[in-house]
């Protein structure tokens, strides 16, 4: 278990724990616990202290998930993570049942959203989602966060 600002991350093994849990299984590609780089440790911290009621994105998912169901923990009405690896989505999936979130692993979408994150370091990406939600927080190169 390890308390991150309002979230506490902790292994499948261990269970939820805390008031705002997120439990994050292993997998076979790779460590899904522990496994933030500091990119995501930022955007967990930047985020609004609530997105009550909003239709939320997390964007480049990966297996994890952990921004999806820290916007579910944070009161997003529905949360659609998109993540181009089947592989990973599988894993996602999982991860946002073992969580209780209401949501969908896509590998593409339309948009649609209130709310979009996405931690994919890339500026012009951040910046092309920009125009798919009206507020959001994302990654650019060398980790620099992008807010709007």
């Amino acid at each position: 278990m390890i308390e991150f600002g309002r979230f506490t991350v902790s292994g499948e093994h261990e269970g939820a724990i805390g008031d705002m849990p997120i439990v994050l299984l292993p997998h076979e590609l790779g460590q899904a616990y522990p496994w933030w780089s500091d990119d995501t440790r930022a955007m967990l911290d930047a985020f609004p202290f609530t997105l009550s009621g909003l239709r939320v994105c997390d964007f480049g998912s990966g297996a994890s998930a952990i921004l999806g169901v820290a916007m579910w923990q944070l009161g997003a009405a529905h949360v659609t993570c998109v993540e181009r690896y089947a592989e990973l989505r599988e894993v996602a999936e999982r991860t946002l049942a073992l969580n209780g979130v209401e949501g969908e692993v896509v590998a593409a979408t339309e948009g649609g959203f209130d709310f979009i994150a996405a931690n994919v370091g890339d500026d012009e990406l951040v910046e092309g989602l920009q125009r798919a939600a009206p507020h959001g927080i994302g990654t650019g190169q060398g980790g620099r966060l992008i807010r709007w």
